[in-house]
């Protein structure tokens, strides 16, 4: 077996187990002791491939949003879809169901990243972020706004509550395990989203 082809395979072994570690405890918790103890991996080839911890949870990051991302956009049909962000949030959905441990990392580099990291992993959520602006976008195109409001004032305000909401999430346990609490937050996600576009009073009544 070539160099290259072992050096490969060695940190593919590796991801998969730090993807584990990280996906079923917070940053905090986990440790390359366990990564290594727990797969059977030696800590001097883990830090031949990787110099930290730090290095090995930014790259499981990029790992995860790259992978999401991948996903979202082979999925992606903003020109047919009815609403483009219910739309990247349901297959969002979806790959989290099949990817639990991704949606695990995935929701903590977004809600709560280690605070000596948050640049690095703001940087890794940069085309992912591109990527979910760009349905709002489309989906506002698509929306006859009521008379008053502005597409930037749809904008802002959509991203006031959904900081909000974001925040509530960063401040509950997230527990462990695979996909603890991510099928349930992305529902309420979708129903946040419908509460923002079509409001909580029926036709009916706003007409009484």
């Amino acid at each position: 077996m070539k160099q290259e082809e072992k050096t490969k395979r060695t940190r593919e072994r590796i991801l998969e187990a730090a993807l584990t570690e990280f996906g079923t405890k917070r940053y905090e918790a986990a440790s390359i002791s366990s990564i290594c103890s727990e797969n059977h991996l030696s800590k001097g080839l883990l830090y031949h491939n990787f110099g930290s911890k730090d290095e090995l949870y930014l790259y499981c990051v990029r790992y995860v949003y790259d992978r999401t991302l991948e996903y979202l956009k082979s999925r992606s049909n903003m020109a047919r879809a009815q609403n483009p962000v219910v739309q990247m949030l349901k297959d969002r959905q979806s790959f989290f169901h099949e990817n639990p441990l991704m949606g695990n990392i995935f929701f903590e580099a977004l809600l709560t990243p280690p605070p000596k990291l948050a640049s690095d992993v703001q940087e890794i959520r940069r085309e992912y972020e591109i990527f979910a602006n760009r349905c709002f976008d489309q989906m506002l195109k698509e929306m006859p706004l009521r008379s008053g409001i502005t597409a930037e004032d749809a904008r802002t305000y959509f991203f006031l509550v959904q900081e909000a909401f974001n925040s509530r999430r960063s401040g509950t346990d997230r527990g462990d395990g695979e996909g603890a609490g991510i099928e349930e937050w992305e529902e309420h996600a979708l129903k946040m989203l419908d509460l923002i576009l079509y409001g909580i009073a029926s036709a009916e009544e706003k007409k009484a």
